[in-house]
């Protein structure tokens, strides 16, 4: 990832919680996110160079934000990588 690309390493852990809230396990996972603040991506991956990347649009083809996806809050992990201090 070139310029116009921020990135920031995040840490994710997922907790698994039984019917009666007890914990019954937990995923942990290390990655790369990164963002291209002077346009319209947000990307994911595991090497910092950002050479394994899948991206996602934070917009829709009509304009409107991509609040939600499968990847999670497309337009708000973009807002809050390109609106922190780097």
């Amino acid at each position: 990832m070139g310029n116009g690309w921020s990135k920031v390493l995040v840490k994710e852990t997922t907790r698994i919680y039984d019917m009666n809230g007890r914990l019954e396990g937990k995923t942990s996972s290390t990655f790369w996110q990164f963002a291209k603040c002077d346009g319209d991506l947000i990307g994911k991956g595991y090497k910092s160079d950002g050479s394994d990347a899948t991206t996602d649009k934070i917009y829709y083809e009509d304009g409107n934000r991509i609040l939600d996806n499968a990847g999670g809050q497309a337009y708000g992990k973009w807002e809050t990588l390109c609106n922190s201090p780097h």
